[in-house]
C-alpha cells in the first residue's frame, strides 16, 4: 500500500493542529477528537506521551493519521465510537483513488475520441463528422481534467508537506503526486476548450511536451529517491502518463490541419489541404499514440488495483 494512503479529510479545525507521538512510533496530526481503541497493542493511557486515562480507550483528537496501511495494520489500529464501525480496521479518507478512477476515464475517453476522429478523418473522408465527435470527446476531457483539478489543489494545500513515521521522514508528498496532477488538468481543460472554440489546439500540445518531460522527471526522482514503497508501479505510472503528454504535439498537429482547420482554416499551423498528403504517416503517428494512451490506461489500473483501491480493504464483511 505504502505511502499514497497517507491522510483522511479535515473535518472540521476547531482547535490548532499539533504533533504528539505515539506509542506505535508514529506521528499524529491533532484536529478533533476521535476515540481511539489499540486492540492488543500497548495502552494509550499508560503511554508517557498520554496522562492516564479509563482503559484502553480514550478520546484523541485524531483525524489525520499520518500513518501507512503496513503500520497501521500492525499496531491494530480500529475505529471505534465515532464511526459506528467497531473491529474495522483503520482506513484512509483520501482522494487517490478517485483521481486513479478519472485517469482511468481520461484514457478511455481520449482512445475512443482519437479512434473516432481518425476513422471519419482518413478512412471515411468526413472531417465534419470527425469534428463533432471531436468536440464532444473535447468537452468531457475538459469535464475531466476540471474534477481533476479540483481534486489536486485540495491536495496542494492539505497534504502534509513534510510527514514523519517510525521509519523516518517523508517529504514533498503534495507536490510529488499533485502538481503532476494539476499540469494534466491544465492540459485537459486547454485542449476541450480550444476544440469547442475551434481554436489551433497545437499551442496546447506544445506545452505538453514540457509538462510531459517534467511528469517522467518527477517519477524519475521519486523511483531514485524511494518515495514510496512502490516506486515502480509509482515510476511507471509517471513514465507512461508523461509520454501521453509528449504524443499528443503531433495528435493536435493532425486535429488543426485535417479536423479543426476544415472548419476554420486559420487554426492550421500552415496552410496546406484539408487532405493528408500522406496519409500512411498520420495513420502510423495516431495508432502510436492510441497505444501509449492504452498503455496509460492499462499502468493506471495495475496502480488501483495494487494500490489504491485497496484503501477498501478492511471495510467489508471480513474486515
Amino acid at each position: 500500500m505504502g505511502l499514497r494512503a497517507l491522510p483522511a479529510r479535515v473535518l472540521r479545525t476547531q482547535t490548532s493542529p499539533d504533533y504528539r507521538e505515539g506509542t506505535f512510533g508514529a506521528r499524529i496530526l491533532c484536529f478533533e477528537p476521535v476515540e481511539v481503541h489499540l486492540s492488543g497493542g500497548p495502552d494509550l493511557g499508560q503511554s508517557p506521551a498520554f496522562p492516564p486515562s479509563e482503559g484502553k480507550r480514550r478520546a484523541l483528537p485524531v483525524v489525520h493519521l499520518v500513518l501507512t496501511k503496513r503500520l497501521s495494520k500492525a499496531a491494530g489500529v480500529t475505529p471505534q465510537s465515532a464511526t459506528g464501525w467497531e473491529g474495522r480496521k483503520m482506513g484512509f479518507i483520501d482522494d487517490l483513488s478517485v483521481i486513479v478512477d478519472l485517469l482511468v476515464l481520461v484514457a478511455v475517453v481520449i482512445f475512443y475520441t482519437g479512434f473516432l476522429v481518425w476513422f471519419h478523418t482518413l478512412y471515411k473522408k468526413d472531417p465534419a463528422r470527425a469534428y463533432t465527435h471531436l468536440r464532444e470527446g473535447g468537452f468531457v476531457l475538459a469535464f475531466l481534467g476540471g474534477l481533476i483539478g479540483l481534486f489536486a489543489l485540495w491536495g496542494e494545500f492539505v497534504w502534509p508537506l513534510t510527514i514523519t513515521i517510525a521509519a523516518g521522514n517523508i517529504t514533498v508528498y503534495n507536490v510529488f503526486f499533485f502538481d503532476p496532477l494539476i499540469l494534466l488538468s491544465l492540459l485537459l481543460v486547454a485542449f476541450g476548450a480550444a476544440v469547442w472554440f475551434k481554436l489551433p489546439t497545437h499551442f496546447v500540445g506544445l506545452m505538453a511536451i514540457p509538462i510531459g518531460g517534467g511528469v517522467i522527471y518527477y517519477g524519475y526522482l521519486g523511483y531514485q529517491n524511494n518515495l514510496t514503497l512502490d516506486h515502480l508501479e509509482t515510476f511507471l505510472l509517471f513514465l507512461v502518463w508523461g509520454t501521453v503528454a509528449i504524443a499528443s504535439y503531433g495528435a493536435t498537429l493532425f486535429v488543426d490541419w485535417f479536423v479543426i482547420g476544415t472548419q476554420n482554416p486559420n487554426a492550421a499551423p500552415l496552410a496546406s489541404s484539408a487532405t493528408p498528403a500522406f496519409p500512411r504517416m498520420w495513420t502510423v503517428l495516431i495508432f502510436l499514440f492510441l497505444v501509449v494512451v492504452v498503455l496509460a490506461g492499462v499502468a493506471a489500473i495495475w496502480y488501483g488495483q495494487d494500490i489504491a483501491w485497496g484503501h477498501l480493504q478492511g471495510f467489508g464483511p471480513g474486515g
